[in-house]
């Protein structure tokens, strides 16, 4: 069904698979609230924090889905690589041009699943610092986590982990520094049968490693890392200077598509000086993807991983890193249907999360985030899903030294919660 609109077309409970083309009539300067690049963070406008922040969807569906019944929604033109339900009576107005909404089969496309993990295995590595750091049945949630990353409901085909501190329980051979212990569990790449694995090493001598690692369907054909403390200005402080934080860089090829996922683990607490440390690793790292980007016009880019910014926060996730990454699009807000409070990944409502710290409060602190097109706009991607995900499994009794009175059985296999997506990846 091909549909050729004058002026505007309203849309009441239509179901979008073939294409659909409107096209418009200049009607001044309306501000549009879907354009096919959309912006890091939609809605238009968030009214949890008063503030007024213009940040278009991507998805015609997403903006119908903020929306109140009857709006008006204007839509710059280009192609909506889409298809669903719209269930509002809903105005569309291109001001100008046309726009597409619909599969329009051109090019060859794939699809990339993701999933990233804060494992919070700790292990033996609490004796080299002396410190009383929380260790609680982590053989088992290793064996736990690995066997629902295997799952075949899951599958991912890219796993992102950080907090591995302890290497043994991710690989036997594949931790290049680390010296691995053959009498622990089962390793969690082996375990879960992903075809490639990697951990970052300890780069400077610290007392821990980056505790990032990464699993793969499909061969990783570059593998490397950084420490934050290579960075310009050293940005590091506190605890987290006795780790080798930064961020490990996988490149795979998935389908003809070379596609770039940077797994980070950034500077962790709220105070102004860990606020700033933040926006320098984030800096860091986007400066790393857009001088790779500039030399790699093909390229796709995904940023995963903990980033410690409490999600919808004025400063932290509107400024700081919004602004620090200027590319790169949030995919739990590009995809219909948000609910901050349905997409914390650290909360006291997780058993694990309290028992490792008592004042653990509701936060959004891991993310997927995405370059909506290669540098010369020969490959797009777009979000299909996006949000959080719970690594439960086998209920075992916590034994909580931080928070006592949260001693109680629980299902939870990290103190976080994950975060999972898939993208539809194309050539227009």
């Amino acid at each position: 069904m091909r549909n050729r609109i004058t002026d505007r077309m309203t849309i009441i409970g239509v179901v979008l698979g073939a294409l659909l083309s409107l096209t418009g009539i200049a009607s001044g300067q309306p501000t549009l609230v879907v354009t096919p690049e959309g912006s890091f963070s939609p809605p238009y406008f968030t009214t949890e924090t008063g503030a007024q922040i213009h940040q278009p969807s991507m998805l015609v569906k997403t903006a119908v889905d903020i929306y109140v019944p009857n709006s008006t929604i204007f839509i710059a033109p280009g192609e909506y690589r889409e298809s669903g339900v719209y269930s509002k009576p809903t105005t569309l107005l291109v001001p100008s041009g046309a726009a597409v909404i619909g599969h329009t089969n051109l090019g060859d496309s794939t699809t990339l699943s993701i999933a990233s993990l804060n494992t919070h295995l700790v292990g033996d590595t609490s004796a080299l610092i002396g410190a009383t750091w929380d260790y609680w049945a982590d053989d088992q949630r290793a064996i736990d986590i690995a066997n629902i990353c295997a799952h075949p409901l899951n599958q991912w085909d890219f796993v992102a982990l950080s907090e591995v501190w302890d290497e043994d329980f991710f690989c036997d051979d594949c931790c290049g520094n680390c010296e691995p212990d053959t009498s622990v569990i089962t390793p969690i790449l082996d375990q879960s049968g992903y075809l490639e694995g990697r951990i970052g090493d300890d780069l400077h001598g610290d007392f821990l490693s980056s505790g990032l690692a990464v699993m793969s369907q499909y061969p990783i054909s570059l593998f490397a890392q950084l420490d934050f403390q290579d960075c310009p200005h050293n940005p590091c402080d506190g605890d987290d200077c006795l780790a080798n934080k930064g961020f490990v860089w996988s490149t795979i090829h998935k389908d003809g598509f070379a596609i770039n996922i940077i797994n980070t683990h950034t500077q962790a607490s709220n105070a102004h000086i860990n606020q700033i440390t933040r926006i320098l690793q984030m800096q860091c790292i986007n400066t790393q993807i857009s001088n790779h980007r500039s030399v790699s016009p093909n390229d796709l880019y995904f940023i995963v991983g903990d980033l410690n910014v409490p999600g919808e926060t004025v400063t932290e996730y509107y400024n700081n890193m919004r602004l620090s990454f200027p590319l790169f699009n949030d995919a739990v807000r590009n995809v219909p249907g948000f609910k901050k409070e349905e997409q914390y990944t650290n909360s006291p409502d997780n058993k694990l999360a309290k028992c490792f710290d008592c004042g653990t409060v509701d936060a959004r602190l891991d993310y997927i985030l995405f370059i909506p097109a290669s540098e010369n706009g020969n490959v797009r991607v777009v979000p299909r899903t996006a949000g959080r995900y719970k690594f439960l499994g086998s209920s075992i009794t916590a034994d909580c030294d931080e928070c006592p009175d949260a001693d109680v059985a629980t299902i939870e296999k990290s103190d976080h919660w994950a975060v999972e997506g898939e993208f539809e990846i194309y050539r227009p």
